[in-house]
């Protein structure tokens, strides 16, 4: 399962408290196309979709396609603000 960051978590709360206070709001990842290397597509997303894979961390919420779930399994998301945007980075973890 994808694990977040401590910068991922606060980062991705923060851009979607930003947009939309709801409980439910999020980021959806969704695979774009198959890898290695993985096309990745990231947006903000109001609610999961009913298939979506939810990984959630104290109020930071991802949601995955099926595709994308399977790819980001024992991978760790990062997130870095750079110049006002919010970069973020995938890891292989062991």
């Amino acid at each position: 399962m994808l694990t977040l960051t401590d910068n991922a978590v606060t980062l991705i709360a923060h851009f979607v408290r930003g947009i939309d206070r709801s409980a439910n709001a999020g980021i959806r990842i969704r695979a774009s196309q198959a890898g290695p290397p993985a096309r990745m597509s990231v947006e903000f997303a109001p609610a999961p979709h009913l298939a979506d894979e939810v990984v959630e961390r104290n109020g930071a919420r991802v949601f995955m396609d099926a595709r994308s779930a399977e790819y980001l399994s024992f991978k760790e998301l990062d997130a870095i603000l750079r110049n006002g945007t919010v970069d973020l980075m995938v890891r292989s973890v062991t």
